[in-house]
This record gives C-alpha cells, structure tokens and sequence, in this order.
C-alpha cells in the first residue's frame, strides 16, 4: 500500500514539475521572441534587411503555389455549402426535437450552430477581399447577401476593414480596436453624462469588478470566467463598441445603410412566424458566433504585440506580429480557420480563408521564431494572459499599461505583461507539489 502511495506521488510530482518546465519554456520562447523583435526593430538595417527578406520569401512562395493559395469557383461553392448546410440542417433538426418535446436536446445543437455562423462571418470577410470567389462581382453579391444575416453592413464593413489592413496595429488609426470607455469615473465630465455613462457601462463595470476579486484565484477558475466572459459579451462589445462593426460608426445617411439594418431585423422575425423557439435559437447562436468573431479582435490584444503610433509605416512586417488564436480543430473547420491563421491573412489577404492553412504552415515553416506566438483560449496560461492585459487596459485605458520606445520605424507601444497572469497557476501547482511532498515525508516517516 505505501509503495502504491510512494508511486502514484512521485508520478504526480514529476507531472507538476513537467507543466512548470512547460510553462517556463513557453514564457521564454515568447521572450526571445519579443527581444527579437524590438531590437530589429531598434536598428534601420535590421529592420530593412528582415523586410526585404519577407517580402521575398513571400514572392517565391505566391509563385510556387499561385493554383493552391488563389480563390476558386470550386473552394467557394464548397465553402458556402457547406458552411450553409452545418447551419440549416442542425436548425431544421432542433425545431422537430423541440415540436417532439425533446428541447434539451435542440439546444445541444446550438454550438454547432454558432460556430457555423462564426464561418458565415468568415466568408463575409474574404468577399471583402474579393478572395472567396474568382469574380469580384460574385464576392459583392455573396458578401452582400450574407451580412445582414450576421449583423453586418457590407459596404462599412468593407472601408473600415481595408482602412484596418493599411494601418494594421496602429492603436490611433485602425479602427479594428474596441473603443472601450475607462470602467472609471471622470470629475471633469459633466454629472448628467457621468451618471449616464455609470448608467450603460454598468455591465462592464460590474465584469472589471469581478475580474479584479478573481485575480488571484486558480488558474483553471479564472480561465473559466474569461471563456464565459467571452461568450456573454462579445456580442454586445462588437455591436457596441468595435470600430468595424459598431451601429455608430455606419454612415446613416446612406439608404443602403437602413435597408441593411432592416435585412439584420427580418430574418429572425421570419423565423419567428414559423416558430419563435426558431427565432430565439437563431438569437443564440448569433450570439455564439459574435463571441467567436470577438477572438478576431483578440488576435490583436495581447502583450505580445507591439503598436506603432503612428500610421502603420511597415504592414507586411507587422503581420509577424499577429497572433494567431487556436480553439479546437472542429472551430478551425466549421470557422472556416478566421482566426487560426489570421497572420497568414494579413501578410497575404488575397488568399481566402479556406486557403489560408497552406500559408500558415509555410509562415511557421519559414518565420516560426520570428513570429508572435499562437494562443489556445482552452489552455488556461493563454487565456488568463489575454484576459488580465484587457483587465489591465480597462484599469489603465490613458496608456499607463503601455510599454512606450522609439524605433526605426517612429514611435511603438506593447501592453505589460500583466503581474498576475501566470500566478493563479503557478500558485496552484505549486501548492499542489508541496501537498505532495508532505504527504510523501508522512509515508516515510511510516
């Protein structure tokens, strides 16, 4: 019995001692590779001789692969029906499931459903680019049916989107980042604008104040209420408050514009005339799939990725510095890969999503080092590192948590590293080792 015991504890101490191993070299790889980075950047010939390199690597491989990379009538016809049919289907099912009293059931449908409107996003996306299709006249009419379905206007989508490429990761000039407010009170604000404010930014308000009380709590708890913080504000903060996608930045004077809006509005009301649990499941799974379109924003957001302040002065060289986001091989493939290979998209955004795999692996192939590291939000060190740098923003939105020095290319900006964003695991495993060894000491003093 004591040596069963000796066993199973030196096992699960090697096993601690192993994921403590692991997360020190994964925090020193992202080390080296943000030292790298800064310091190219820091001198003019570094920075000129890595541009020139990938601009080259990139040509070579856009002409031995034009026929695999390059949209096609094909890939897209198979993309769209697909994607399409992961949605209706499941739908159709859920609606007998539900008629048949079977509800519960019908609800287990509705991730799949979610994910699947997160790749009806993602074909959006590449008609912008005029990639999902060869015919650019094709990409407009396909783009343009699909947006209101998921609460876009194609044509503000599309000038905000191209205005996001030409200035990608530049904090004052892409409006791809959420213009959140501070979470905190201004005394030189007016008090009707500021009760007002306490008023709308309640919900966030009450999220930072949560956040802040779980700071320190273990790794796998604090994991778990950014993944349901994802989901339960994604939406809001992308209709809200994302410079893409946000109500308040369309051009309300346009007719399209309402027409638009009016076409978001129909659909689940001609779902609900069939049936409102439809129209409810619909809201849902939107709501789902918004949460997933919010980690596209977060491909941005960590402290791996530097800013510049000015307009982006180097595009293709700050595409090595996106990270790619990673949920599971099925989101990848009913997402139609949107946000794991969303570095590969910024260096070459003529390659439609579905296409995207073969660039990715060849940008890791090639730049693996030299490229900001991927984040899995199912692995807890990853998730709470991208959600204590947002808490950190929302405490600090005038730029105190932000890194600022001068390079080659003006001014640059990196979010700190958050204090707290390992410790809950660290901590966890820790005590859990030394619970080990206690209990080891007590077995040989026996």
């Amino acid at each position: 019995m004591a040596t069963t015991r000796k066993t199973t504890t030196t096992t699960t101490t090697d096993a601690t001692q192993s994921s403590l191993r692991d997360h020190d070299n994964r925090q020193a790889s992202a080390d080296a590779y943000l030292e790298w980075f800064q310091s190219t950047l820091e001198d003019a010939d570094a920075t000129a001789e890595v541009r020139r390199e990938l601009r080259s690597e990139v040509r070579s491989f856009a002409r031995e692969q034009r026929s695999e990379i390059v949209a096609s009538t094909w890939g897209g016809v198979w993309t769209l029906t697909r994607t399409l049919a992961a949605i209706v289907i499941p739908m159709i099912a859920a609606f007998h499931l539900h008629a048949a009293g079977y509800g519960v059931l019908a609800l287990l449908l509705l991730p799949l459903v979610g994910v699947s409107l997160y790749g009806v996003l993602s074909i959006v996306h590449d008609c912008v680019h005029a990639s999902f299709v060869p015919s650019k006249r094709a990409n407009r009419i396909i783009g343009g049916a699909l947006a209101p379905a998921v609460l876009l206007d194609y044509d503000s989508f599309h000038k905000s989107h191209m205005e996001h490429h030409r200035n990608s990761q530049s904090l004052e000039h892409d409006p791809k980042y959420p213009k959140l407010p501070s979470v905190k009170s201004d005394s030189s604000k007016s008090l009707p604008r500021r009760i007002a404010e306490r008023v709308l930014l309640s919900p966030l308000a009450a999220w930072y104040a949560t956040a802040k009380a779980m700071g320190k709590s273990p790794s796998r708890v604090r994991q778990a209420f950014y993944l349901l913080s994802l989901l339960l504000m994604g939406l809001p903060i992308v209709v809200f408050f994302a410079g893409e996608v946000a109500f308040r930045n369309r051009d309300w004077r346009r007719p399209k514009t309402w027409l638009s809006a009016l076409r978001s509005i129909c659909l689940p009301l001609a779902l609900y005339g069939v049936s409102p649990f439809l129209a409810l499941f619909w809201i849902a799974a939107l709501w789902i799939a918004m949460a997933f379109f919010f980690a596209v924003f977060m491909t941005h957001l960590s402290p791996y990725q530097l800013y510049p302040e000015q307009e982006n002065p180097a595009v293709e060289l700050m595409a090595l510095n996106i990270s790619d986001i990673h949920f599971s091989r099925v989101v990848e493939v009913l997402g139609n890969a949107f946000t794991e290979h969303h570095a590969a998209h910024h260096l070459m955004p003529y390659v439609p999503s579905y296409r995207l795999y073969r660039v990715g692996r060849w940008l890791d192939e090639r730049f693996g080092s030299r490229r900001a590291p991927a984040l899995n939000l199912l692995d807890p060190e990853d998730m709470n590192l991208i959600g204590d740098s947002l808490f950190n923003s929302l405490r600090n939105p005038q730029g105190k948590s932000l890194v600022t020095w001068n390079t080659s290319l003006g001014t640059m900006h990196r979010r700190q590293r958050p204090e707290s964003a390992y410790d809950g695991a660290v901590d966890a495993m820790m005590a859990e080792a030394l619970r080990e060894l206690r209990m080891a000491s007590a077995i040989g003093m026996r």
